[in-house]
């Protein structure tokens, strides 16, 4: 059975609030999950249930077959959690700071050494491990994180909100370093505010919104089956986009809103069907009103307005 975590109607209630709702999926052997939803929507509290700071209320949850309650000391011993708070001692150096928490598993003095130099050779690290930590950049104190949390070599890592604070850059080489550690044949679950790179490297994803989990799957299935519109991009010359929206309209297109996106004009169609014969027609027709097409394209919404779609629904 490939099921490490699986959630069985999991609820959660903290000081009298109802934090979680009837959460229902699984995640399996070297799976890359993404969470996401909007602020307040129970990420983080989900993940601190499923390395065991919370018991849930009601349902059941299970790790690798067994119950929550049994699991608990093999989930915090097979499991590496970083926060999205730094875990580390700033006036410690990168290795003193491995070495406190390889003791905290009580990792044996040889076995603890050889680990140290993996992870901060995973980590891209090693040149700086007698630097304190407070001397190291931002991104090297990500990295630093994510190593403590590798220390006992987990099968499962949870990553609460990795990239925040780090410039896009920055982003690029920690979502490297997470898909090295997957490759590695770990199981990454990682909570995210940043939804299209989410979508372009997670196996799959779930969307929360106050607690409730709005859908779960691959980020093809979630798009096929949410995707209510389609995006045409037209770039024009020279380019009076709010007066081009008009005409289309006025030729009978069925434009549910429009935008302007780096100097193109987008139009939002609905989904039963691009009159595509049709829509040659009017758009060679835009000299009429002086404009000129360079170029078209028509696709899918983005993930990201799909997510908007799903937690703005009432």
């Amino acid at each position: 059975m490939d099921d490490i975590f699986v959630l069985n109607n999991i609820s959660l209630d903290l000081d009298g609030n109802k934090i979680l709702k009837e959460l229902k999926f699984s995640i399996t052997k070297n799976d890359f999950l993404g969470i996401l939803g909007p602020s307040g929507s129970g990420k983080t509290t989900l993940l601190k249930l499923m390395i065991g700071l919370y018991p849930p209320t009601s349902g059941e949850l299970f790790y690798k077959g067994k119950s929550f309650s049994d699991a608990l000391p093999q989930i915090r011993k097979e499991v590496g959690f970083a926060s999205q708070k730094y875990s580390f001692y700033s006036d410690l150096t990168l290795k003193e700071n491995l070495t406190y928490f390889g003791r905290l598993y009580n990792l044996k003095k040889e076995l603890l050494t050889e680990r140290i130099d993996q992870v901060l050779t995973l980590v891209e690290l090693t040149p700086h491990k007698d630097k304190k930590v407070m001397h190291i950049s931002g991104g090297m104190q990500r990295r630093l994180d994510i190593a403590c949390a590798m220390i006992h070599d987990p099968e499962v890592l949870f990553l609460d909100e990795p990239f925040t604070g780090l410039d896009p850059q920055l982003r690029e080489h920690i979502l490297l370093l997470i898909k090295k550690i997957w490759s590695q044949g770990k199981t990454i679950v990682l909570s995210s505010h940043f939804i299209n790179e989410m979508e372009g490297q997670c196996k799959k994803v779930c969307i929360l919104k106050e607690g409730s989990l709005l859908t779960y799957g691959t980020p093809i299935d979630i798009r096929k089956n949410n995707t209510t519109l389609y995006e045409l991009t037209l770039q024009t010359s020279p380019g009076k986009y709010p007066a081009i929206a008009s005409y289309l309209a006025d030729k009978g297109l069925n434009i549910t809103k429009y935008a302007l996106k780096e100097n193109k004009l987008v139009l939002y169609l609905p989904k039963e069907g691009v009159p595509y014969n049709y829509l040659r027609n009017v758009l060679i027709g835009l000299p009429e009103i002086n404009e000129f097409l360079l170029n078209i394209k028509i696709d899918t919404i983005s993930f990201e307005e799909i997510f908007e779609e799903l937690v703005n629904k009432k």
